[in-house]
């Protein structure tokens, strides 16, 4: 396991060019599984869900293969888990307390 640089930092914590970054990776690696075009407030969701569960932090971004190849991983679960996400509220970002 690779050793990070940085701390995790939540979603709504990332500059407007990291955000607007990851909307880009996101939007290449939707298309490959979905038809339809996602709305900004639900794409922003999954990238807050997607982006909480890996614990990421902005440094991460700078590799857009591996971002892209994490996005696709996510969005395919998603559809697989549509009908069950649909009826489960979001999910709650917690930090990871580092001993």
């Amino acid at each position: 396991m690779a050793i990070r640089s940085s701390s995790f930092q939540s979603f709504k914590e990332l500059s407007a060019q990291a955000q607007t970054l990851i909307f880009l990776y996101a939007l290449a690696a939707w298309a490959r599984h979905h038809a339809e075009i996602p709305s900004p407030m639900m794409l922003s969701k999954e990238l807050e869900n997607f982006w909480c569960a890996q614990q990421l932090c902005a440094d991460e971004l700078s590799d857009p293969n591996r971002m892209t190849r994490l996005l696709e991983k996510h969005f395919e679960s998603v559809r697989s888990d549509a009908g069950r996400r649909s009826a489960t509220k979001s999910m709650t970002c917690r930090s990871r307390v580092s001993a």
